[in-house]
C-alpha cells in the first residue's frame, strides 16, 4: 500500500468498523450504488444485460436441451470460427 501512495497515485482507503455481515453488506452496497451511478452518468444502462438471455439459450443448446436443439449447430459453428486478434 505504501508504494502506491509513494508513487502519488490516487488512492481510496476505506476501513470497515468490523468484519460483520452488516459492515460487509454496507461496503458491497456502496460499490453497487457507485457502479449504478457511474453507469448512469456515463449514459450506460447499468442494469441492462444485452445478450444474457441469448447466452442462456446457447448454453442450453450445447447442454442438449431438447427445445433448443435447432440452435445447437449454429452455436457450435460460432465456437469453431477462428477469432480475429483484438
Amino acid at each position: 500500500f505504501g508504494t502506491i501512495v509513494a508513487s502519488r497515485r490516487p488512492v481510496l482507503r476505506l476501513r470497515l468498523p468490523a468484519v460483520s455481515p452488516a459492515a460487509v453488506g454496507a461496503f458491497l452496497q456502496l460499490w453497487m450504488t457507485a457502479a449504478a451511478l457511474a453507469g448512469s452518468l456515463s449514459g450506460v444502462d447499468p442494469f441492462g444485460q444485452p445478450g444474457v438471455e441469448e447466452g442462456k439459450r446457447n448454453a442450453a443448446a450445447l447442454l442438449g436441451r431438447e427445445e433448443e436443439r435447432d440452435r445447437r449447430a449454429r452455436v457450435e459453428a460460432l465456437l469453431e470460427r477462428p477469432q480475429s486478434p483484438r
